[in-house]
């Protein structure tokens, strides 16, 4: 763990929910412009709109999106929710949550006219089940911050992060952290 793990173990519940959520976000976006490159993504179909994840998406990730629901109020602002996926640890999901792993959910701002445009909102969260206590949950994310440590030191984050920017490779980081997954468990 980093210099910094002291104050992992006095910082609030959502602290460390952030701590996890930030980098989650720039890979589960990164995820989303594979899914795009595959064949899949977000888009408007049956008067709705859906998110659909490739298998090979799904397994990188760790997480499925499950479904997708518009928020109340807002027709532009929908709620998706992400599940684990998968009992292998191959996926970023399942390495960060080895045990007690939560769901994901996140809102996006999608306009419903072509080409799609979609923003992730500042509102992301994780879902327990109603039955981790409180104290499992601070372990877990605990966990989760060290896990995404040494992975992000495995792979070098932030340069795979610069370079998909200035690369305009939107996917990079993605297809890298699964990559470097599915040959740490052997596949």
């Amino acid at each position: 763990m980093s210099d910094n793990s002291a104050d992992f173990k006095t910082t609030p519940l959502l602290d460390r929910e952030y701590t996890v959520l930030l980098p989650t976000m720039a890979l589960l976006s990164c995820a989303n412009s594979r899914a795009t490159e595959l064949g899949g993504g977000f888009r408007w179909g049956e008067g709705r709109c859906q998110l659909e994840w490739p298998t090979e998406v799904q397994q990188g990730m760790g997480l499925k999106p499950e479904r997708l629901e518009a928020v109340q109020g807002d027709k532009n602002v929908f709620k998706v929710f992400f599940e684990p996926y998968g009992s292998q640890r191959k996926g970023y999901w399942s390495v960060l949550f080895c045990c007690q792993a939560p769901s994901l959910i996140v809102f996006y701002e999608i306009s419903q006219a072509e080409p799609l445009l979609l923003a992730p909102t500042d509102d992301e969260r994780l879902q327990w089940h109603w039955n981790v206590s409180e104290d499992d949950k601070l372990l877990a994310l605990d966990r989760a911050i060290e896990a995404h440590e040494i992975l992000a030191d495995q792979v070098d984050w932030l340069e795979l992060s610069m370079r998909s920017v200035n690369e305009n490779r939107r996917a990079l980081l993605f297809e890298s952290v699964a990559r470097h997954l599915s040959f740490a468990v052997g596949e």
